[in-house]
Protein backbone atom coordinates (compact mmCIF):
# COMPACT_ATOMS: atom_id res chain seq x y z
CA UNK A 1 0.00 0.00 0.00
CA UNK A 2 2.95 2.33 0.56
CA UNK A 3 4.53 1.68 -2.76
CA UNK A 4 1.37 2.72 -4.17
CA UNK A 5 1.11 5.73 -2.07
CA UNK A 6 4.52 6.73 -3.17
CA UNK A 7 3.81 6.42 -6.96
CA UNK A 8 0.85 8.58 -7.00
CA UNK A 9 3.06 10.99 -4.97
CA UNK A 10 5.38 10.82 -7.46
CA UNK A 11 2.96 10.85 -9.98
CA UNK A 12 2.16 13.95 -8.52
CA UNK A 13 4.83 15.67 -8.50
CA UNK A 14 6.15 15.06 -11.59
CA UNK A 15 2.77 16.34 -13.23
CA UNK A 16 3.32 19.23 -11.16
CA UNK A 17 6.65 19.78 -12.42
CA UNK A 18 5.79 19.43 -15.89
CA UNK A 19 2.69 21.62 -15.93
CA UNK A 20 5.38 24.64 -14.83
CA UNK A 21 7.94 23.84 -17.25
CA UNK A 22 5.32 23.97 -19.78
CA UNK A 23 3.78 27.39 -18.55
CA UNK A 24 7.41 28.24 -18.61
CA UNK A 25 8.17 27.48 -22.17
CA UNK A 26 4.58 28.78 -23.71
CA UNK A 27 5.01 32.33 -21.37
CA UNK A 28 8.48 32.32 -23.35
CA UNK A 29 7.08 30.96 -26.74
CA UNK A 30 3.85 33.24 -26.79
CA UNK A 31 5.82 36.23 -25.26
CA UNK A 32 8.63 36.60 -28.06
CA UNK A 33 6.69 34.35 -30.80
CA UNK A 34 4.23 37.44 -30.60
CA UNK A 35 7.01 39.59 -31.55
CA UNK A 36 7.36 40.81 -35.15
CA UNK A 37 10.96 39.84 -36.55
CA UNK A 38 12.57 41.86 -38.74
CA UNK A 39 14.41 39.44 -41.86
CA UNK A 40 17.47 38.47 -39.83
CA UNK A 41 20.84 40.53 -40.90
CA UNK A 42 23.76 41.08 -39.05
CA UNK A 43 22.48 44.80 -38.09
CA UNK A 44 18.23 45.26 -37.80
CA UNK A 45 17.22 47.96 -39.71
CA UNK A 46 13.18 47.60 -39.72
CA UNK A 47 11.31 49.55 -41.48
CA UNK A 48 13.35 52.21 -41.90
CA UNK A 49 16.08 50.89 -43.41
CA UNK A 50 18.21 52.26 -40.79
CA UNK A 51 20.59 51.10 -38.01
CA UNK A 52 18.23 50.88 -34.61
CA UNK A 53 15.70 53.24 -36.27
CA UNK A 54 17.57 56.20 -37.35
CA UNK A 55 18.67 56.69 -33.44
CA UNK A 56 22.19 58.51 -32.64
CA UNK A 57 24.33 55.30 -30.91
CA UNK A 58 27.00 57.80 -29.92
CA UNK A 59 24.36 60.12 -27.84
CA UNK A 60 23.62 56.96 -25.32
CA UNK A 61 27.45 57.09 -24.19
CA UNK A 62 27.79 60.76 -24.46
CA UNK A 63 24.26 62.43 -23.47
CA UNK A 64 23.15 59.33 -21.31
CA UNK A 65 19.89 59.27 -23.62
CA UNK A 66 18.59 58.38 -26.84
CA UNK A 67 18.59 61.09 -29.67
CA UNK A 68 17.19 60.82 -33.43
CA UNK A 69 20.06 61.37 -35.77
CA UNK A 70 19.52 63.32 -38.81
CA UNK A 71 19.94 62.40 -42.65
CA UNK A 72 22.52 65.33 -42.57
CA UNK A 73 25.04 63.08 -40.41
CA UNK A 74 24.90 60.04 -42.51
CA UNK A 75 27.41 57.15 -41.67
CA UNK A 76 27.98 53.66 -43.42
CA UNK A 77 29.54 51.00 -42.03
CA UNK A 78 29.12 47.01 -41.69
CA UNK A 79 26.21 47.45 -44.58
CA UNK A 80 23.74 49.53 -42.51
CA UNK A 81 23.72 53.02 -42.39
CA UNK A 82 23.44 54.87 -39.44
CA UNK A 83 22.70 58.62 -38.57
CA UNK A 84 23.79 61.17 -36.35
CA UNK A 85 22.92 63.90 -34.66
CA UNK A 86 25.88 65.68 -34.90
CA UNK A 87 29.10 65.69 -37.41
CA UNK A 88 30.91 65.23 -34.25
CA UNK A 89 29.20 61.68 -33.07
CA UNK A 90 29.26 60.90 -36.89
CA UNK A 91 33.52 61.18 -36.55
CA UNK A 92 33.50 59.45 -33.21
CA UNK A 93 31.62 56.57 -34.62
CA UNK A 94 33.53 56.42 -37.82
CA UNK A 95 36.65 56.50 -35.54
CA UNK A 96 35.12 53.28 -33.17
CA UNK A 97 32.18 51.96 -34.80
CA UNK A 98 32.33 48.72 -32.31
CA UNK A 99 32.62 51.13 -29.12
CA UNK A 100 29.29 52.19 -30.40
CA UNK A 101 27.40 50.01 -31.84
CA UNK A 102 24.63 48.38 -29.50
CA UNK A 103 24.95 44.17 -28.89
CA UNK A 104 23.27 41.49 -31.05
CA UNK A 105 22.96 44.05 -34.14
CA UNK A 106 20.78 46.24 -32.20
CA UNK A 107 17.95 43.12 -31.77
CA UNK A 108 15.98 43.05 -28.98
CA UNK A 109 18.42 41.39 -25.62
CA UNK A 110 16.32 39.90 -23.66
CA UNK A 111 14.62 37.97 -26.94
CA UNK A 112 18.26 36.74 -28.16
CA UNK A 113 18.91 35.15 -24.75
CA UNK A 114 16.20 32.44 -26.27
CA UNK A 115 17.66 32.83 -29.59
CA UNK A 116 14.92 35.10 -30.99
CA UNK A 117 15.86 38.64 -32.92
CA UNK A 118 12.79 40.41 -32.54
CA UNK A 119 12.85 43.89 -33.45
CA UNK A 120 14.18 46.61 -30.36
CA UNK A 121 13.19 49.76 -29.01
CA UNK A 122 15.65 52.32 -28.53
CA UNK A 123 13.87 54.10 -26.03
CA UNK A 124 14.56 51.08 -23.89
CA UNK A 125 18.11 50.99 -23.30
CA UNK A 126 21.00 50.03 -20.76
CA UNK A 127 24.62 50.29 -21.17
CA UNK A 128 26.68 47.71 -19.16
CA UNK A 129 30.71 47.50 -19.09
CA UNK A 130 30.47 50.54 -22.31
CA UNK A 131 28.30 47.90 -24.06
CA UNK A 132 24.84 49.24 -25.33
CA UNK A 133 22.28 46.86 -25.46
CA UNK A 134 18.03 47.69 -26.54
CA UNK A 135 14.72 46.10 -25.95
CA UNK A 136 11.52 45.34 -27.49
CA UNK A 137 9.21 46.51 -24.89
CA UNK A 138 9.24 47.75 -21.32
CA UNK A 139 8.85 44.07 -19.15
CA UNK A 140 11.67 42.76 -21.84
CA UNK A 141 13.82 45.64 -20.73
CA UNK A 142 13.28 45.04 -17.33
CA UNK A 143 13.36 41.33 -17.61
CA UNK A 144 16.82 41.41 -19.13
CA UNK A 145 18.20 43.87 -16.42
CA UNK A 146 17.09 41.44 -13.46
CA UNK A 147 20.22 39.53 -13.86
CA UNK A 148 22.38 41.32 -16.35
CA UNK A 149 25.26 38.96 -16.15
CA UNK A 150 23.96 35.80 -16.63
CA UNK A 151 21.16 37.54 -19.49
CA UNK A 152 23.98 38.94 -21.39
CA UNK A 153 26.28 35.78 -21.55
CA UNK A 154 22.94 33.77 -22.86
CA UNK A 155 22.68 36.25 -25.44
CA UNK A 156 26.40 36.57 -26.50
CA UNK A 157 26.11 32.58 -26.71
CA UNK A 158 22.61 32.96 -29.20
CA UNK A 159 24.21 35.61 -31.29
CA UNK A 160 27.30 33.59 -32.26
CA UNK A 161 25.20 30.62 -32.92
CA UNK A 162 22.86 32.94 -34.83
CA UNK A 163 25.58 34.78 -36.94
CA UNK A 164 27.78 31.54 -37.87
CA UNK A 165 24.01 30.35 -39.10
CA UNK A 166 23.71 33.03 -41.33
CA UNK A 167 26.73 32.93 -42.85
CA UNK A 168 26.54 29.33 -43.57
CA UNK A 169 23.70 30.24 -45.34
CA UNK A 170 20.86 28.01 -42.74
CA UNK A 171 19.23 31.17 -41.73
CA UNK A 172 17.26 33.21 -44.65
CA UNK A 173 15.18 35.47 -43.02
CA UNK A 174 14.26 34.19 -40.23
CA UNK A 175 13.27 30.54 -41.39
CA UNK A 176 16.29 27.47 -41.06
CA UNK A 177 16.38 26.18 -44.02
Amino acid sequence: MANRAWTRWQFLLLAGFAAVLAYGVLTVSVYFGARPEAPFGPWNETETGLAIRGYDTVAYFTEGRPKMGSEEFRYSWADADWHFASAKHREMFAEHPEKFAPQFGGYCAAAMTYGVAANADPELWTIVNDRLYLNFDVYAHEVFRENLAQNIKKAEMQWVAKIEAHHAGKIDGLKAR
